[in-house]
């Protein structure tokens, strides 16, 4: 699950299914909040649980990174989605 920049109060982004590739991996998760703005020069910015970072970047030490996203659909491979 994650918050994502896309996704303000009442958002019809709530509930949709991201696809973030990072240099380790790609994962798949449910928008389930908003957060902050995306920093200038960036579309969007996720916010996802330390089990996701590893899971992207290899470690959680770093904290950010530049990821590919897009939306996917919402399938048992979302996590946060029951299928």
């Amino acid at each position: 699950m994650t918050a994502f920049s896309g996704a303000k109060w009442n958002s019809p982004n709530c509930g949709k299914c991201l696809q973030i590739t990072g240099p380790q991996a790609t994962v798949y998760l449910t928008v389930i909040d908003q957060c902050g703005d995306a920093p200038a020069g960036y579309d969007a910015h996720f916010d996802v649980s330390s089990d996701a970072l590893i899971e992207l970047f290899g470690s959680t030490t770093a904290g950010v990174g530049d990821v590919e996203w897009s939306y996917a659909s919402s399938n048992n491979l979302c996590k946060g989605n029951l299928g």
